[in-house]
Formats: structure tokens, C-alpha cells, sequence
């Protein structure tokens, strides 16, 4: 039988309950959990450690979860990350920012446990679907060079 890899979640949230609480949830539902409780954490466990998806809060002890946002973005090791932002601040104007910085989603909590699971399912398959997507098409522009590489005489 092949071992199937755990989808790997980074959850960043400065309230140890918050962790506490998803972190037991996500690992019942099989998947691998890393946690950060400051900006900076985050930052250097998306670089080190490749989660499959970012939970993160907005407010960090050290910096905004919207800065660490913009950080992994620019990074094209983290850039492709989906992030999905939890926070007790679900105000329309954060939302709109949330998204503007570069995230993928925004919960608001307290944090509804189906809605959450729901929302990491879909986007780790949405995440899964680009990757294929980028294999093929990098296939796809293999195969063209190969071509034009025996074409010419």
C-alpha cells in the first residue's frame, strides 16, 4: 500500500487555545501540524518547513498577520502558499484588505470547526489542481524545446 503524504498546515495564531484547538482538530483529521505564534516564526517555518497551507491570524505580537501576508507573497519559495486568515476582527474593511495583501480566504472567529475544515479542504485541492496544472504545462514547454531542438539541422 502507498503511504499517502499528510497535507501539512502551518497554524499562526498567538493564543495558545487557538492553536490548541485547531492543531488537535486538523491532526484528528490527518493532517500534519506545525505551529508559530509570532510573525517571525511564521516566516521562517513557511521557508524551512514548505507547509500546504497557512492559518493565520491577523494580529501577531510582533507584526501584522497582513505584513507576514505580503513577506510570504514576495518570497517565491512561500509566494504560492495558500493562506487563509482567521481573525476576531471580521470587519468588511479587514476582509477587503486580508484578501488585497494576498490571501487566499478569511474566517472570522470564533472559528466555526466545519466551515474551517471545509474551506482547508477546498483550497488544498485548489492548491493540488494548480500544481498539476504547472507540471503539465512544464511538460508541455519540455517536450516544445526537445522538438525544436531536433528540428533544426
Amino acid at each position: 500500500m502507498t503511504d499517502v503524504k499528510k497535507s501539512r498546515i502551518l497554524v499562526v495564531d498567538d493564543d495558545p487555545a487557538i492553536v490548541f484547538l485547531v492543531s488537535n482538530l486538523l491532526e484528528d483529521k490527518g493532517y500534519e501540524v506545525l505551529t508559530a505564534a509570532t510573525g517571525t516564526i511564521a516566516l521562517e517555518c513557511a521557508i524551512t518547513d514548505n507547509p500546504d497551507l497557512i492559518l493565520l491570524d491577523i494580529l501577531l505580537p510582533d507584526m501584522e498577520g497582513m505584513e507576514v501576508c505580503a513577506k510570504l507573497r514576495k518570497n517565491p519559495v512561500t509566494s504560492k502558499i495558500p493562506i487563509i486568515f482567521l481573525t476576531a476582527y471580521n470587519t468588511e474593511d479587514r476582509l477587503e484588505e486580508a484578501i488585497d495583501m494576498g490571501g487566499d480566504d478569511f474566517l472570522g472567529k470564533p472559528i466555526n470547526i466545519i466551515e474551517l475544515t471545509v474551506r482547508i479542504q477546498a483550497m488544498l485541492q485548489t492548491r493540488n489542481i494548480a500544481d498539476e496544472y504547472e507540471r503539465h504545462n512544464d511538460y508541455i514547454k519540455k517536450v516544445q524545446t526537445l522538438r525544436a531542438q531536433s528540428a533544426k539541422p
